[in-house]
């Protein structure tokens, strides 16, 4: 059976409701001694429309968020 890997952290660099430092706080969390987390990649996208409260549901970047998703999947083997 395949080894099961946390969800992939993804930042929006256009995001004006969470924090920059946010996504580093998890990912050191996630990547700590004793934590759950077998394995984590974190990759930040580029938002076009630059800093807008849209950044923060992938508004102006669904499509590389998409491709994201499906190759950190394919990563997986899932």
């Amino acid at each position: 059976m395949p080894k099961r890997s946390f969800s992939p952290l993804w930042g929006r660099a256009g995001d004006t409701i969470i924090t920059a430092f946010e996504p580093y706080v998890l990912l050191s969390a996630a990547t700590s001694p004793g934590s759950l987390v077998p394995s984590i990649k974190f990759t930040l996208l580029p938002d076009p429309a630059g800093p807008n409260p849209g950044g923060h549901f992938f508004a102006e970047n669904a499509r590389p968020l998409s491709e994201t998703i499906t190759n950190w999947l394919a990563d997986q083997h899932l």
